[in-house]
């Protein structure tokens, strides 16, 4: 985790440190829309895992009827689990690229797409 976070840590400040100039005019707006564009990578996460989860209660006749009418078996429990934690997180990391996007000063938006991919690891 330390490794992570050292690694987050540099490619932020590396991006704040060496974006490019024309991030620092732009609008509240147009940051906010930049951010949005680059959650996209979330929400693509969060769609696997939804399908995942989908797909194994389509083909085990236990899941079909879904994780609140039936307790469901181990592999749907695992499933629903990671799920549940990406939505969480997903969330999470949503509300701060757009609060970052909103609140600091361009010249700090190019942190924002490194935040969104590192989010995906």
């Amino acid at each position: 985790m330390l490794a992570g976070l050292l690694i987050t840590l540099f490619a932020v400040t590396l991006a704040v440190v060496a974006g490019p100039d024309r991030l620092a005019g732009q609008a509240a707006g147009a940051s906010l829309v930049q951010a949005l564009k680059w959650d996209v990578l979330l929400a693509a996460c969060l769609t696997a895992n939804i399908a995942m989860l989908a797909r194994h209660r389509f083909f085990t006749p236990a899941d079909i009827d879904g994780g609140g009418l039936s307790p469901g078996t181990s592999p749907a429990q695992l499933l629903q689990s990671i799920l549940q934690n990406t939505l969480e997180q997903a969330v999470l990391v949503l509300s701060v690229h757009l609060i970052w996007a909103a609140a600091m000063p361009g010249s700090w938006q190019a942190a924002v797409p490194v935040a969104a991919w590192e989010a995906l690891g």
